[in-house]
């Protein structure tokens, strides 16, 4: 594979053997792979509140817990 210099800040084209398409991997995540990936980002946020909620809590008032 033969090197090929740019600029600072530009990409260069790669040659013509051994190319890799980007396009593929971009185009793999479909809509509803971003809806579940929305809805674990939903649960995972509610599980950190009531986490943190719970270390404050167990803070304030050490001797309920």
């Amino acid at each position: 594979m033969r090197c090929v210099k740019s600029p600072p800040g530009r990409v260069a084209a790669p040659a013509s053997e051994g190319t890799l398409d980007v396009g593929d991997a971009a185009r793999a995540h479909t809509s509803k792979e971003k809806q579940r990936m929305d809805a674990e980002n939903v649960v995972g946020l509610i599980v950190a509140l009531a986490l943190l909620g719970y270390l404050v809590a167990a803070l304030i008032r050490p001797e309920k817990f």
